[in-house]
């Protein structure tokens, strides 16, 4: 009986024994190794995200500057264009008005002068259609890149309504010693229009723009990247 229970315990601890060297072998052979596996998978992964993401970051950001320096671009270019083209109005009026008072002579020079200004509007109009057409499409581009928000859209509307300045001739009971002041006149009126209601509201988006970081420090400053 004592041998019986003896040999019986033997088993038990051999058995024992056995199954804790094959949870070992398959801890050594398969375990261990997926474990490293998913490891290194899970820092791929990781790593490509964040990598990824970064580089969507980058390129964000250089979108973002690039749209930022044409709109400047187009605050001097476009505000000057429309300088251009109404004061060439104004002084085509002037040239006008002096050669009703001289006698409409056919062979004038004022009478040339008034259609030569003129002609230089029209071909300004042209340029300024041209390059209002570039202007909206980078306001496009700035809504679609830029964080949305109810300024953002209020400032962009503005610069898509503005007012196209407006010119007035002459009075043609106006004597030759008060045109050169009409005149001098008609261009500072024009120019604050042009300000108030084309270079202020283009101005006051890139201020806008402005408060989601520096130009000069896009990778510590810039906030431009939608959370």
């Amino acid at each position: 009986m004592e041998n019986e229970i003896i040999s019986a315990l033997t088993k038990t601890v051999e058995k024992l024994i056995e199954s804790q060297e094959i949870e070992k072998s398959w801890t050594d052979t398969w375990l261990t190794p997926l474990t490293a596996l998913t490891g290194i998978f899970i820092t791929s992964l990781l790593s490509y995200h964040f990598g990824f993401r970064k580089q969507l970051q980058i390129a964000e950001l250089r979108a973002r500057q690039e749209l930022f320096g044409a709109l400047m671009g187009y605050k001097f270019s476009i505000s000057q264009l429309y300088v251009s083209r109404f004061e060439a109005i104004i002084i085509s009026d002037f040239h006008e008005q002096r050669w009703k008072l001289t006698g409409t002579n056919e062979n004038s020079i004022d009478l040339q002068e008034a259609k030569r200004w003129m002609k230089k509007s029209e071909n300004l109009a042209l340029d300024i259609s041209e390059k209002n057409e570039l202007l909206f499409r980078t306001i496009g581009s700035i809504k679609a890149t830029f964080p949305e928000s109810t300024e953002l859209e209020k400032l962009t509307s503005r610069i898509y309504n503005f007012k196209t300045p407006q010119t007035y001739p002459a009075p043609d009971n106006l004597k030759m010693e008060g045109l050169d002041s009409w005149k001098e006149t008609a261009v500072s009126r024009l120019q604050k229009i042009v300000n108030n209601e084309i270079s202020l509201p283009i101005d006051m988006l890139l201020k806008h723009l402005d408060i989601y970081g520096k130009l000069k420090t896009p990778t510590k400053g810039w906030r431009w990247f939608r959370s």
